[in-house]
């Protein structure tokens, strides 16, 4: 008994120890945090103490990865303790940057299905966050109940850590220590935050093994690393990912080869077209609602674009969206450059990461400077506004001659958003301007965004006849088909309009993606939906990727069963690809890919009605696969020369 007494004295004197303080505060407290994250974090999907288990594999089967980001949170705490000569403080600091972030994370994750990046801070402008509080105000439900749950906790469990703390605060009782001891953790940091590229490429290879997720034949996502490494370490790896690594094997030759053997093979697209005004219009979250078994309503809602099929002036598709509920901008990217989003990291938005450098983003090839080159006027008309998603910036990069966005506009009519009237007007008044010869306009629309609320239009022109969801769902499916029904209606207005004009006139409209169908109390729509809720999962995936779209003209067009199903990274080119003038090699091997990968996304190929992973492609669809990765990184990231 005298023993055991003398060793807890031993372990009481020992907690009492300058020794002791110093382990906690820059050892254990860095520990700490990286764990109750990770637990903060799985509580998005998990339930009770098997999130423990999952935690402690976690820890286990990731050592490298834990021992780097600890390392990292230890020395930007050791900083703050150096800087405020007290690791209370620091403590406080570091505590509420996490009790914001986590919410924030739990926000995003439920939206768009992946964790927060450290990227994300690019979006934080007035446009996007007036965006994402409309956003929020609609997205409620459960998990926001268990946010609030597991933040009042991390508050009580932080607290009571501050409050107990004063026992074992670390100050510096030396002066040259404390300078000594801060530098040295300031070089470490930037050591870790502004790595250079060697020590870049070996942390991504030799601690996050990202040699392997850089094969494109491999299922890998945001998500699935964070529940991987850990939450931090997922955070810290997604930093790093976020410098585009070469695809294996890859050489600026080989590149180049690729693109000239494809062209070289591929019969000439018949040029029929000429030199056409060219319209580009995405409609904002675009889809015909009525494919759900569960409604139906008093009117067709696309009854323009199933008389506009009839004719001999128009080409009707079905799109894959890289985009599922929101990033329009991805959308708006593969439109206009032909690249593709399944080869960049998954939760990766180009216009804010990709655009930064305005010397090498000028040379990513673009159908601006396409149209540009053949002595077109381009002009770029957006309905939201100019600091969304940096799009004035990433505009002016790519060499629009205009752009204008929602401040710009005079005498705006609004339905909620921008109305779709209004922007067809808008086009028009562009089309029948005289003042330039040939014109290239890229036209984003508002009207159909979230939330979908009963108060946003005061008479409706369609309502449900027969439903099998509920009332609050009935609400979101009434406001959401009308906004469809305008748009429907707008373009058979647009169509009618341009055979009037004598300019030739090309006219691509797409629905960007589906949206978020979730009424005010968090019922999801896309969760209680037969057509979303298969037995096959990669079915459900490609229907919530899957938007309406068409070209229609002025003038008679062939009609392109090739054109039937296509990735939204084919329909820039394809058009492009019909004129009689000039363009770039890029672009003709966007074009022969088309039909050698029609529709495919990070996980699978899709051809002749059937799923094949990425994993399991033959010889030739393989090669055409990551063919195209090399392209890709040849033009959007190596492309200097």
């Amino acid at each position: 008994m005298e023993k055991v007494k003398k060793i807890g004295n031993h372990v009481i004197d020992f907690l009492k120890s300058e020794k002791f303080r110093v382990i906690f505060n820059f050892i254990i407290f860095p520990l700490l945090i990286v764990f109750l994250a990770d637990v903060y974090y799985k509580l998005i999907s998990n339930r009770g103490l098997s999130i423990f288990s999952s935690i402690g594999y976690t820890l286990y089967s990731s050592s490298k990865a834990l021992i780097v980001t600890w390392l990292l949170i230890a020395v930007f705490n050791a900083i703050l303790i150096c800087v405020l000569n007290s690791s209370r403080k620091a403590m406080i600091i570091i505590s509420v940057f996490f009790l914001i972030l986590l919410p924030v994370n739990d926000f995003k994750y439920n939206i768009m299905g992946n964790p927060v990046k450290v990227s994300d801070v690019n979006f934080l402008n007035a446009d996007n966050t007036e965006m994402m509080v409309d956003v929020m105000d609609t997205l409620k439900g459960e998990w926001m109940i268990r946010t609030i749950i597991k933040s009042v906790v991390y508050i009580a469990i932080f607290g009571f850590g501050v409050w107990g703390y004063g026992k074992i605060n670390f100050k510096f009782e030396n002066k040259k220590k404390r300078i000594i001891s801060g530098l040295i953790c300031f070089g470490i940091l930037l050591l870790l935050v502004i790595p250079p590229k060697s020590l870049r490429i070996f942390m991504l290879n030799k601690i996050f093994d990202d040699e392997q997720k850089r094969d494109y034949r491999r299922r890998t996502t945001n998500s699935s690393v964070y529940s991987e490494y850990g939450f931090v370490q997922g955070l810290y790896y997604s930093f790093l990912g976020d410098y585009i690594l070469p695809p294996k094997n890859y050489s600026r030759e080989k590149a180049d080869e690729i693109v000239e053997k494809a062209i070289s093979e591929t019969e000439t697209t018949d040029k029929k077209w000429g030199e056409p005004n060219v319209v580009f219009i995405l409609s904002e979250s675009f889809w015909d609602i009525s494919m759900l078994d569960e409604y139906e309503f008093s009117t067709d809602l696309t009854s323009n674009i199933k008389r506009l099929e009839k004719t001999n002036r128009c080409i009707s598709y079905k799109m894959l969206s890289p985009s599922f509920g929101g990033a329009s901008t991805n959308v708006e990217f593969e439109m206009l450059t032909g690249g593709s989003i399944s080869y960049f990291n998954n939760g990766y938005i180009p216009y804010l990461q990709l655009y930064k450098n305005s010397k090498t983003a000028s040379n990513m090839p673009n159908l601006i400077s396409e149209y540009n080159k053949a002595g077109y006027y381009t002009k770029y008309i957006s309905s939201w506004g100019r600091t969304s998603y940096n799009s004035e910036k990433v505009f002016k990069i790519i060499g629009a001659d205009d752009a204008i966005y929602e401040d710009d506009l005079k005498n705006v009519v609004k339905k909620g958003n921008i109305a779709d009237s209004y922007m067809m007007d808008v086009i028009l008044d562009e089309l029948k301007d005289d003042s330039h010869d040939k014109k290239f306009l890229f036209v984003t629309t508002a009207q159909n965004h979230m939330p979908y609320t009963k108060e946003r239009y005061s008479n409706y022109d369609v309502e449900i006849a027969r439903s099998d969801m509920s009332e609050d769902l009935d609400e979101v499916a009434q406001s959401y088909a009308q906004g469809v029904y305008d748009a429907d209606k707008e373009l058979g207005r647009l169509y009618d309009e341009i055979q009037k004009l004598d300019e030739p006139t090309v006219v691509v409209f797409f629905g960007d993606h589906l949206p978020y169908l979730i009424s005010s109390d968090g019922e999801n729509m896309i969760e209680e939906a037969d057509y979303f809720n298969t037995d096959d999962d990669d079915l459900n995936e490609l229907r919530q990727h899957t938007t309406q779209s068409l070209i229609i003209s002025n003038f008679d067009i062939d009609k392109d069963e090739s054109m039937d199903f296509v990735n939204s990274s084919y329909i820039g080119s394809y058009v492009l690809n019909k004129m009689v003038f000039d363009i770039s090699d890029y672009f003709k091997y966007i074009e022969a890919m088309r039909t050698k990968l029609p529709v495919y996304n990070r996980n699978w190929v899709y051809k002749n009605g059937k799923f094949i992973d990425i994993s399991d492609l033959d010889e030739d669809d393989a090669k055409a696969y990551d063919d195209k990765q090399q392209v890709q990184y040849r033009f959007f990231v190596d492309n200097l020369d």
